[in-house]
């Protein structure tokens, strides 16, 4: 292989790093590619357009294929990671006071001189600032989010112990988490739906 077609190997790697990246912070499930070329952009300082993000989604999806399951856990642990770290910093807002700030202008009255030295009453404008704070009791919806996710964790590795009346538990296969990894079926609705043993 020539330098320069090397170079432009590396190249081509690099970005499809970056883009990879990318999907996966910003979510990988309803993410446009307008949004990763913009991404692209401003975090990683390159410039490509859409025709070439989908190139590369497709060579990523296309890689992640031949990998085996643990491989593909681990892919899903990060996403699962990233969903739970966002929700908790949503939880810690959402129980930090709610802090409302107000300002008014007010007259202040005051001593002052006329031209010929003579004390007269006068008023000046300040600026009145105040801050009220309120405390919240949290948003329980970031909690549940974080419940949620760690049950999907559970299942994905199996370590729920058996219901009661079920003969086994039910972990996850290979085409199921492929089916995820590769945005087949929307991520809320596979979460809420049950695990279908049967290979």
């Amino acid at each position: 292989m020539s330098s320069k077609n090397s170079t432009q190997q590396r190249e081509i790697e690099y970005r499809r790093q970056c883009v990879k990246d990318a999907w996966i912070k910003l979510g990988v499930f309803g993410v446009t590619q307008q949004q990763i070329v913009e991404a692209l952009t401003t975090d990683y300082k390159i410039t490509v357009d859409q025709a070439t993000i989908s190139r590369d989604l497709a060579a990523i999806k296309k890689a992640m294929q031949e990998r085996t399951p643990d491989d593909l856990k681990a892919y899903l642990m990060a996403e699962y990671e990233y969903i739970i770290g966002e929700a908790r910093q949503g939880w810690n807002r959402s129980v930090q006071d709610a802090v409302t700030e107000t300002s008014e202008v007010i007259e202040v009255p005051e001593v002052g001189k006329d031209a010929k030295g003579n004390a007269i009453q006068t008023t000046s404008q300040r600026l009145k600032a105040s801050t009220r704070k309120v405390g919240q009791a949290g948003d329980s919806s970031f909690l549940a989010e974080i419940r949620q996710t760690a049950k999907s964790i559970r299942e994905m590795f199996g370590v729920d112990p058996k219901e009661a009346g079920s003969s086994e538990n039910k972990p996850f296969y290979m085409a199921q988490i492929k089916e995820i990894a590769f945005n087949l079926e929307p991520f809320d609705k596979f979460k809420t739906q049950p695990v279908d043993n049967s290979e």
